[in-house]
């Protein structure tokens, strides 16, 4: 009996949720691997720079493409397929394998990035598989990855324009997270439907959703925006799900002034997660909320305030993997008593003004109106 060593990915599957193992048979060697992309350690089918996107699927659904496009295509238009696999654990030298590419269209081809056109619109499944070394019954191999693109006649002009954001760009597992829409606009101006895809299998719609990722991983948050003609554009927020973040605790040297001055700040109180070999606070990033930011490997800094106001002072603690826990507090900056003191001098000079400007109308109008007749 042979030994065999399989290599091993990381990668989504279809009812499993992300996080299990994926392998690329060797020769000789049949079995079913997981599909992949999504959240996770994984690679994804990317067309025209657009990844394929997880969906919500159950077990009676394995025959079906674990992998959506967003984007419509266009028939008659090249499309320039790849694998992304920059998110494997460990690099792997792409060439050493080959790729068969089936587009769903009766159309074949070999390589790891190519071009494809479809001449029909349509929908239409496109399945990877991969093989090493000699010769395999390609029929005997399950997809290494597939999607499902939409060929159309021809794209609507002026799709949706959208911008996003996140509450936080690392974020710690089954630790909630909030992904909200800052700018939309439908050039037709009709309404705008926000559809968001986690990458994880899971869904949410609206303008602002909160999300928990219940496993580690990398990968995309995509938000589809889509006009009442059907036109869809897609934004993507990188995320980075970690077992563990820093925990940042920071103080100041005061947090009432009472006029400009400066404040000393300290985070020497953050720690690392000791889960991870050899780790530290390795750099700080300050955000003094005034405009001013500043990166130190010291965990102490001073900054002045010179201007009144209420400030938030937010601490970003990376460790050695560059996994950043943040921390904040408030500054709060009085106007000085003399500047107090003339602003109230200078409200009653200017009631008082008021008041006797009034008075000689009053009086002017008073003596026109009871003045004696000739």
């Amino acid at each position: 009996m042979r030994l065999v060593t399989r290599w091993l990915l990381r990668a989504c599957c279809v009812w499993c949720g992300v996080g299990v193992l994926l392998w690329v048979p060797l020769p000789g060697e049949v079995g079913t691997p997981a599909r992949a992309c999504g959240i996770g350690f994984s690679v994804t089918m990317v067309a025209d720079g657009q990844p394929a996107l997880a969906y919500p699927q159950s077990p009676d659904q394995a025959g079906t493409p674990i992998g959506v496009f967003a984007l419509d295509s266009v028939a008659q238009i090249p499309i320039h397929f790849t694998e992304d696999v920059s998110r494997l654990p460990t690099p792997i030298n792409v060439g050493a394998f080959t790729w068969h590419w089936d587009f769903g269209d009766g159309s074949r081809a070999l390589g790891y990035a190519l071009t494809h056109t479809y001449q029909s619109p349509g929908t239409y499944v496109i399945h990877v598989k991969v093989t090493q070394g000699t010769q395999q019954d390609l029929a005997a191999l399950s997809d290494f990855d597939s999607a499902q693109v939409t060929v159309v006649p021809q794209r609507l002009s002026q799709p949706p324009t959208a911008t996003a954001r996140s509450s936080a760009r690392y974020v710690q597992v089954m630790h909630a997270v909030t992904y909200s829409v800052t700018t939309a606009r439908a050039f037709d101006g009709s309404p705008l439907t926000y559809t968001w895809n986690f990458g994880d299998n899971t869904t949410a719609t609206g303008s602002t959703v909160t999300h928990t990722f219940t496993q580690v991983g990398d990968g995309d948050v995509a938000l589809i925006v889509q006009d009442g003609r059907g036109t869809r554009s897609v934004v993507t927020l990188p995320v980075t799900i970690v077992a563990e973040v820093p925990v940042v605790h920071v103080t100041a040297s005061t947090r009432q002034l009472a006029g400009a001055g400066a404040v000393t700040f300290d985070a020497s109180g953050s720690t690392a997660p000791a889960s991870y070999p050899n780790n530290r606070i390795a750099r700080y990033q300050w955000d003094f909320g005034d405009g001013t930011t500043m990166l130190t490997i010291s965990p102490r800094v001073s900054h002045t305030f010179s201007a009144p106001g209420s400030y938030t002072v937010t601490v970003a603690a990376l460790d050695r993997r560059d996994i950043p826990g943040t921390g904040t507090l408030t500054v709060t900056v009085a106007n000085p008593p003399l500047v107090t003191a003339l602003w109230w001098l200078s409200v009653v000079l200017i009631s008082g003004s008021v008041l006797y400007l009034t008075a000689l109308l009053l009086r002017r109008w008073w003596s026109q109106r009871h003045a004696p007749i000739a």
